[in-house]
């Protein structure tokens, strides 16, 4: 660090003058000084002797906290903010710097420094400024001020327990906040991109507010012994920098509340009878300076691995992702309007263009059926289409209103659009620069928005709104052909589901009747702030986005055709919905009755939603995304194909935690069966379908990956933020062993029905043995009592008479079949590797068993198979042990 030049301020008076705070105006090359003479003072860098260009006396106090703002983009307009030793607060907001401060211009040849009244200031005696003044707001010194441009506030401190923090209005129209700190607070710093306000003082805690809660800290930080003096905020590293009078830096993680690193100044300089006075955080290079008679600057030391907390995909949450096998390519779209495509093996960004809808969103995006254009609905209620290989636009279909569009579907030629008007788009592609729409159909069906649909080829599509109807339409007719309801599904077990369709009238009238919110709102008015609930919640980070009304919470977002279904069978579920309150429902679409459903949560009743549904190539799987940030693969292969409702879970085949924000999007390759997944943390991410992860689009690192690549030859690595928030099991299916898990439950499953068919052995030590191995625990010891009750079950059996199955827990057994559905529903797979979960394979194994043992079970031929059924658990097992 080498020093370029140094400034004497110059005085004439008597006494020296000490300078108490300093700041640096980056829009017009000026430093402003504030000094124990109670005046503050514009000195100009471009000048070589540091020229004072405007001094500001008169001031009823000292100041001695300096703080100061301009907008970035055009540094015409500026606000500054003083504290003093009165505990006042003091704004001065700079309307149009372009002509200068106070409209007073720097001209070429020195001039003499213009010396202004605070009292003329307050009497607003300039052009181009207002200027504010707060008396007493603290009883104790103003130790610091903060301009917060995003809250349109300043925030000031002092060491007075009454008035510690304060969060005020630049205007002083709005109510004062009043934090109360025991000890007062020497300092704190406030994080826009966090929303939080970090506090340290006398007491040693480090304090974490929410702006807008005065009451209580939402964390206090413990770890300090002496006084806290200074802390800033690393907003791109999620990290708070504490510093204490006894010379220690501490750093601590916003999210986890822990304590990473601990650095003593005492070994890097002189400091050891002073206490530092300064601390600065220098984010653009992570250099952190501090000292008091000597400079000490800390440099963060580049890490040689890929820190994957860091690497985003965009600079926006992400609305959706979508995979093109023609080009073996990733495409995803922002909320800040901004298309970025990948290539899938080696995670290498292609080509990025902006202002796709001038500053407006981008809410919905789907591929031509060649797969070689992009078309994109946005906020402002228009339809582009593109080329996304160079980002050109090819055509722009005008909707004639404003209103949000959340889906679209291309079939042929045909373009269907539809939104927050509630009825569907229809036009042609012409090819044409700019169209209009062609016909509108399904208007004043939906009393609600659309918030998704799907296509079933080659003419019915499905809509979901937020109100929870689900309809079918005929795409060449335009007309409606059956009305589902999603709350449907809140009946009691075994009723008649056609009664909540013949109900459907006074159901709507119930959601008409509790539209208002108290009563007092308007339709617009409940509509605007839903829709600020729904956006606007992906840019506050939140992980559940909620709902504002209770009535509400039936919301569909999002509709999949399962194809490989029959869709005239009226006992097969074929249509998937999910949504609120993580609801998961099978629909019937020749009937329109609802087949079965479960809940993604534990919790019926949470408040949490499923954005994302894939499958894959068979349907047999299911991949959810919902807003706690997890990816879940349920088996559905035999799952929805009854006419009575199925109200558990199937079985759940991976669960792992993908991103620590909520998924909005997720696809899954047919042709690489790997996952896709878009999350509002501004991250896209690759997995395999067994949950290993393979990478972030955006990140230095290349990886390989094809149609031909095996899991074992992937690296076994986890996001940086998952391995500090992900639970064990999300890290151990990312990192641990797969096959040898898989094996065992494997041969837990034919051991039980062996034992379940002959009678011999209760199965009630297989459930602990499943629970030990689902967290991983599974040892030689676990393993040699089960072979050593397989080989007496076996001597015994050999020897004995013939035996009559019988019902077990969890084991139904008959003459015609046996359905393992206890072990079904307990069993959690947490990932897969070269062995496909197929539990019809095993039941249909057992009726062989079964049928054996009723009818030819005491012959020789008979015993025989069943030795071999053993053997072949045996053999499992010895490759465990191995």
């Amino acid at each position: 660090m080498i020093l370029l030049k140094s400034y004497h301020i110059d005085t004439s008076r008597l006494k020296q003058l000490w300078l108490l705070d300093a700041i640096y105006m980056q829009n017009t090359g000026k430093v402003i000084t504030a000094t124990t003479d109670g005046e503050i003072n514009f000195y100009e860098l471009g000048t070589p002797s540091c020229e004072r260009h405007i001094r500001i006396s008169g001031l009823p106090f000292n100041p001695i906290s300096l703080d100061y703002w301009c907008d970035a983009p055009s540094g015409s307009i500026g606000v500054l903010i003083f504290g003093d030793t009165d505990g006042g607060v003091g704004t001065i907001c700079f309307r149009n710097l372009q002509n200068g401060i106070f409209g007073l211009q720097t001209g070429n040849k020195q001039a003499s420094c213009h010396r202004l009244n605070w009292y003329d200031l307050l009497m607003c005696k300039y052009d181009d400024c207002v200027v504010q003044y707060s008396q007493q707001l603290h009883k104790e010194w103003t130790r610091k001020v903060q301009y917060c441009p995003k809250l349109n506030c300043f925030v000031s401190c002092s060491t007075d327990t009454n008035t510690a923090l304060i969060m005020c209005d630049v205007d002083r129209r709005r109510k004062t906040n009043v934090f109360k700190v025991n000890k007062g607070v020497n300092s704190f710093e406030y994080s826009s991109q966090w929303n939080v306000i970090v506090t340290g003082g006398l007491d040693r805690l480090l304090r974490m507010w929410n702006p807008y809660v005065t009451t209580t800290p939402t964390a206090s930080l413990r770890g300090h012994e002496s006084a806290i003096l200074h802390l800033v905020i690393n907003d791109k590293g999620g990290q708070i920098v504490s510093l204490s009078k006894d010379n220690l830096i501490k750093v601590w993680d916003i999210q986890s509340h822990g304590c990473i690193q601990t650095i003593n100044c005492q070994k890097g300089g002189d400091t050891s009878l002073h206490p530092p006075t300064a601390l600065c955080l220098y984010d653009k290079r992570n250099i952190l300076l501090t000292g008091a008679y000597q400079l000490l600057m800390l440099e963060n030391e580049a890490k040689s691995h890929n820190t994957y907390s860091e690497v985003v995909t965009h600079q926006s949450p992400l609305c959706t992702a979508l995979y093109n096998e023609n080009f073996n390519q990733i495409v995803c779209g922002c909320m800040g309007s901004v298309i970025s495509v990948w290539d899938v093996e080696t995670g290498e960004k292609i080509i990025q263009y902006s202002k796709v809808h001038g500053d407006r969103e981008i809410t919905s995006m789907t591929f031509d059926p060649s797969g070689r254009r992009l078309l994109t609905g946005g906020r402002d209620g228009k339809v582009k289409i593109w080329n996304f290989n160079n980002g050109a636009c090819l055509s722009e279909i005008d909707m004639g209103d404003t209103s949000e569009i959340t889906s679209l579907i291309m079939i042929g030629e045909k373009i269907v659009t539809s939104g927050w008007n509630r009825k569907f788009g229809f036009t042609r592609d012409n090819k044409e620069t700019k169209t209009t729409i062609d016909a509108f159909f399904g208007v004043g069906v939906h009393q609600e928005d659309i918030l998704c649909s799907a296509l079933l080829p080659p003419n019915i599509i499905a809509s979901g709104s937020y109100k929870g109807e689900i309809f079918l339409w005929n795409l060449d007719s335009h007309k409606l052909l059956k009305k589902m309801y999603s709350s449907a599904g809140d009946q009691v077990e075994g009723e008649d589901i056609s009664r909540s369709l013949d109900s459907q009238s006074k159901t709507s009238e119930l959601f008409e009747s509790r539209m208002s919110l108290s009563g007092i709102a308007s339709k617009i008015e409940f509509k605007k702030k839903r829709r600020m609930s729904k956006w606007d919640g992906f840019y506050t980070g939140t992980a559940s986005l909620g709902y504002l009304n209770e009535d509400y919470t039936y919301s569909v977002e999002n509709l999949l055709f399962l194809t490989t279904r029959s869709h005239t069978d009226n006992e097969i579920g074929s249509l998937v919905s999910a949504g609120a309150r993580g609801r998961i429902q099978f629909w019937n679409i020749t009937n329109g009755e609802l087949v079965a459903q479960f809940s993604a949560f534990t919790d019926e009743n949470t408040q949490e939603t499923v954005y994302g549904l894939a499958t894959n190539k068979d349907n047999s799987k299911l991949y959810t995304g919902d807003s706690r940030g997890y990816l879940r693969a349920w088996d559905i292969q035999d799952y929805g194909r009854k006419k009575t409702r199925i109200n558990r879970q199937p079985v759940c085949l991976l669960s792992i935690r993908c991103h620590l924000e909520a998924i909005v999007s997720v696809e899954f390759m047919k042709d690489k069966e790997l996952v896709l997944t878009a999350s509002t943390d501004r991250r896209v991410r690759l997995w395999t379908d067994v949950g290993r992860f393979v990478g972030t689009f955006g990140e230095k690192t290349l990886w390989r990956v094809n149609n031909s690549t095996k899991l074992q030859t992937l690296p076994k690595k986890v996001p940086g933020e998952i391995q500090r928030c992900g639970s064990t099991h999300t890290i151990d299916t990312m990192t641990g062993p797969i096959q040898t898990k898989w094996r065992m439950y494997k041969s837990l499953m034919k051991a039980k029905v062996l034992l379940s068919v002959t009678g011999k052995q209760k199965p009630n030590r297989f459930h602990g043995l499943l629970k030990r191995i689902t967290n991983d625990s599974i040892s030689e010891q676990d393993v040699t009592p089960l072979e050593n009750d397989l080989s007496k079950l076996l001597e015994n059996f050999l020897q004995s008479k013939p035996h009559r199955p019988r019902h077990r827990e969890g084991v139904v057994v008959n003459s015609q079949d046996i359905e393992v559905t206890s072990v079904y529903s307990k069993l959690y797979t947490p990932a897969l590797d070269d062995y496909t979960f197929q539990p019809r394979q095993s039941v249909v194994k057992s009726r062989s068993v079964c049928k054996q043992s009723e009818s030819s079970v005491h012959t020789q031929e008979g015993k025989r198979q069943i030795h071999n059924e053993v053997k072949d658990v045996f053999g499992v097992i010895s490759e465990l042990k191995q």
